[in-house]
């Protein structure tokens, strides 16, 4: 574990000591994973120092978290937004890239459960990567299942402030079009790249069509939130089940100023 890591374990501890105190904020708090898995992706590029890769073992012990005492209302992206302003944490499962683990592992464990949840897709990974990245077939069929929703995670997963204009009308426009096309209904959720955006972006995903656009900054939202920069509390694989239940609590909201 980096320094930066260790230092913000102490942080959190002292912030998880008012929400100790204080207890559960009502709001919208989705969380952000990647892949679920034991052992190393087949393209280590994806998730390089394997921080981004849950082990299936914490997994099931963090959903049984999530479930233990009805704490939480777990619930999709789309029904959480309808759901804020009540007294209640809600709380949103998300995926980003598209991993075949999300299908084969993480969907009959939250299925099975009744947990909803949604995967972002980053569609020329799917084109292209076919042994960590869900093929269409394998987004049809998981977007078919009880709960479940699919998103775009753009193109080429380029960091979207960056691109001019024409760049970033095809990443959002292409990439919503080609999931469309494979599940057969609407696309209206997106997840920035590397959680890049500006308010240029955030007007040109309203304009291509989207209605909920999450970043990667750890919060909980509120019912002021702007729709198309939801934040999510990411789950790291060294995370304790401590860790993850601080993260629950707003004890690493912090970290949004990182």
């Amino acid at each position: 574990m980096s320094w930066k890591r260790y230092c913000g374990k102490i942080i959190s501890e002292i912030y998880s000591l008012k929400t100790q105190i204080t207890g559960n904020r009502p709001g919208f708090r989705i969380l952000m994973y990647h892949s679920v898995r034991d052992g190393e992706l087949y393209d280590k590029s994806l998730d390089p120092n394997g921080i981004f890769t849950v082990k299936p073992k914490m997994f099931k012990t963090q959903v049984e978290q999530l479930k233990y005492g009805n704490l939480y209302k777990l619930a999709s992206l789309s029904d959480g937004l309808g759901l804020l302003g009540s007294n209640r944490e809600i709380v949103a499962i998300t995926f980003d890239d598209g991993y075949k683990d999300n299908l084969y592992f993480v969907a009959p464990l939250l299925v099975g459960n009744g947990i909803p949840f949604t995967v972002f897709v980053t569609t020329d990974l799917s084109k292209n990567n076919k042994k960590d990245i869900l093929q269409p077939l394998e987004i049809r069929e998981l977007s078919k299942m009880p709960g479940v929703e699919i998103g775009s995670h753009g193109v080429t997963h380029r960091r979207l402030k960056e691109l001019d204009d024409t760049e970033l009308i095809d990443e959002l426009v292409t990439s919503k079009k080609y999931l469309e096309d494979i599940i057969g209904k609407e696309v209206t959720s997106m997840s920035y790249p590397h959680g890049s955006f500006d308010k240029r972006v955030q007007r040109t995903v309203g304009d291509a069509g989207y209605k909920i656009a999450a970043n990667s900054y750890f919060s909980l939202n509120n019912i002021s939130s702007n729709h198309y920069s939801f934040a999510r509390t990411s789950i790291w694989s060294d995370d304790t089940i401590r860790t993850f239940s601080q993260k629950l609590c707003g004890g690493w909201d912090w970290y949004c100023w990182r």
